[in-house]
């Protein structure tokens, strides 16, 4: 319902004044019985049929598609209809125009004035048998304005990347780096997908204040380590999560860009996705999205903490760059726990998708192994906290049913929402809106930092026989040996 009006034309400069309520331009209204209030009608229809007691009206919204003065514009984002695949670029509204900004948590007042050249920060970066992984590691370093500052966790499955780092830049001169680095070498056919190698990398998570997770095969803007704080500080949302794919690495030095705008919704077998990234140019501020990307993502670790992989979903997803079930099925997660997803309004990572042959999440599609994945998936969908799930269920600061409004999805028919129109901004779902009790997980996944806990020591290791995984201490002070058995 819009609201409750005396009049009709009451109504329709309500929805002049914020469009979002009705995107349609229509709505009906009953001047015999206005105590039903002003309701926003569907598109969808051909025809209306005539009725007694109200009448449909039809209003002109303004026009978001029109050029508008250089103080009024803020960007475009493209937004596209999911039934008619029809896409258009429209103007983003003014930042003034969200009511929910108000609502906010804000990050602490107490934070150093120089929080963006001393905050540290944890980078998580997996290798699906991919060498390339050692360039991004030396890309990485190269272009952050404080290098000693970053941490990285990263898993190479059939790869040493630090060896592969050392071959690039020489071994002198990475000598230094090794320290900052938490590495595992896993065998090739330990591959199970994509929440698997996250675990792996996410569990080297010590005190680091800001997380980024990044993939092989990637490059970054120079200064990105400051610029990702400033854009994250943008939002004034201590719950943001910048997020979106990786643009195209001759977008790196090409400003400004367009930005990959993650908003598509899609279902395959039975199971949220997107399949297609719009776009947005010219952002003035970090755009709300309702998809996140294990592409790129930067949030406080505090995200990573509370929110774990689920170990058991493996094989869902198989190629590294066209498989998104299980990027969006730990972003309901996050967002069911109270965070929010945004685009940024530039990117800050580019990405080489050439194939790599072999480069896929899962050594061997093994279809029992898929389909235990797939129950476990369609039971956090239909029974979000199932005792089954244990800290790995959904969270308790909004519900599925909200997720699915807000990304377009129909989990009960289990296909995309009828008549959305994606990457049009929409309200931002309000916390404790869904939800209020306290989740049972929360002090046993904080307890233990939020995360698998495996070798928590810098490392690099070498992959001996098969089944096993090798990590090596480079700290003088820890020479340390751990092999897991798989």
């Amino acid at each position: 319902m819009i609201g409750e009006f005396k009049s009709a034309v009451e109504c329709g400069a309500a929805v002049v004044e914020e469009p979002e309520m009705c995107e349609s331009g229509l709505f009906m209204f009953s001047s015999k019985f206005n105590f039903w209030g002003c309701r926003c009608c569907s598109r969808s229809h051909d025809h209306f049929e005539t009725h007694d007691f109200w009448s449909v009206y039809s209003i002109r919204l303004p026009n978001r598609t029109q050029e508008v003065r250089a103080e009024d514009y803020f960007g475009q984002v493209q937004q596209i209809d999911t039934f008619t695949g029809e896409k258009s670029w429209i103007n983003v509204l003014p930042p003034k125009k969200h009511a929910w900004k108000s609502e906010l948590i804000s990050p602490p007042q107490d934070q150093p004035s120089n929080l963006v050249e001393i905050a540290s920060i944890f980078v998580s970066i997996s290798s699906f048998n991919d060498a390339r992984c050692g360039k991004t590691l030396v890309n990485l370093f190269h272009r952050a304005l404080f290098p000693s500052r970053i941490q990285v966790g990263i898993v190479g499955y059939g790869v040493h990347c630090v060896n592969e780092m050392c071959k690039e830049m020489g071994f002198e001169k990475c000598e230094p780096l090794k320290k900052q680095i938490r590495e595992v070498v896993a065998p090739v056919s330990s591959r199970t997908g994509f929440d698997a190698a996250q675990r792996f990398t996410k569990s080297f998570l010590r005190d680091e204040e800001f997380c980024m997770q990044a993939q092989s095969a990637d490059d970054f803007v120079k200064g990105w380590d400051y610029k990702t704080i400033q854009e994250w500080q943008k939002t004034g949302n201590d719950f943001a999560v910048l997020t979106t794919h990786a643009g195209p690495l001759e977008d790196l030095e090409n400003a400004p860009a367009t930005v990959p705008v993650l908003c598509k919704p899609s279902m395959r077998d039975g199971l949220p996705t997107y399949d297609e990234v719009s776009s947005a140019k010219d952002l003035s501020e970090p755009l709300l999205s309702p998809h996140f990307s294990g592409s790129f993502a930067f949030s406080r670790c505090d995200a990573w903490r509370e929110v774990p992989h689920d170990p058991h979903m493996p094989s869902i997803d198989t190629h590294t760059e066209t498989d998104h079930i299980q990027e969006v099925l730990y972003g309901l997660r996050l967002w069911t726990t109270g965070y929010d997803f945004y685009t940024p309004s530039q990117i800050f990572s580019g990405h080489d998708s050439s194939a790599r042959e072999d480069a896929t999440y899962v050594h061997e599609r093994k279809v029992e192994e898929r389909k235990k994945g797939i129950n476990r998936a369609q039971m956090l969908l239909q029974d979000g906290h199932n005792a089954n799930l244990g800290e790995y269920s959904l969270g308790y600061e909004r519900t599925l049913d909200q997720y699915a409004e807000f990304a377009g999805f129909d989990f009960t028919r289990n296909e995309v929402a009828e008549n959305y129109v994606a990457c049009i901004e929409r309200e931002r779902v309000s916390l404790g809106s869904g939800f209020f009790q306290y989740n049972p997980h929360r002090e046993k996944i904080l307890a233990k930092g939020g995360l698998a806990m495996f070798a928590i020591l810098p490392t690099i290791g070498v992959c001996a026989g098969a089944g096993t995984m090798m990590l090596y201490s480079q700290d003088p002070d820890q020479q340390t040996r751990l092999a897991k058995e798989q």
